[in-house]
């Protein structure tokens, strides 16, 4: 599932890929989020830049402490900014948790998708994108006949065969 609401660009999974863990299972768009990055890097830039001139007329004697003290919130909350919209740009970039296998794809390029819910477009995902499977932890209970229990010991392999009519497994 995304942390974030926005339309799935690209789709690198169907049922059945196998991924590893930190493989791109699909991409957000991000053409919002690239603009507010751009726009806070040079926010960044100018009160960084604003910062060195304070620093070096306070040094001078010919500011006061609180601009230079204005300069240094300035820059700080500038730089926060940048780093808070790079995150998000990094939650348009969807990877698999761990290593597995695609047992359902439930969204669609063009799609919106959403944490926490349904789709804003209408769509059933419920916000998930794919639904992946760890197999080698998978946990099997079996019913055994009482009279096969001396038949068992204790690490003994055994063959699970499902008995079950295809599709209702």
């Amino acid at each position: 599932s995304p942390k974030i609401t926005s339309r799935i660009t690209e789709l690198n999974v169907t049922e059945g890929t196998r991924v590893r863990k930190g493989d791109i299972i699909a991409r957000l768009d991000s053409t919002d989020l690239d603009a507010q990055l751009a726009e806070a890097q040079a926010n960044w830039v100018n009160a960084d830049s604003e910062l060195k001139r304070q620093k070096n007329i306070f040094d001078q004697g010919l500011s006061t402490r609180s601009s230079l003290d204005a300069a240094v919130a300035s820059e700080a909350a500038t730089r926060a900014r940048v780093r808070y919209v790079d995150a998000l740009l990094d939650y348009t970039i969807i990877r698999a948790p761990f290593t597995g296998v695609i047992t359902a794809k439930r969204a669609f390029v063009g799609e919106a998708v959403s944490p926490f819910g349904s789709s804003p477009s209408g769509g059933g995902s419920g916000g998930a994108i794919a639904t992946i499977v760890e197999f080698s932890s998978l946990y099997v209970g079996a019913d055994v006949n009482e009279a096969n229990l001396s038949r068992l010991a204790k690490d003994q392999p055994a063959e699970i065969t499902l008995d079950a009519a295809p599709g209702k497994v």
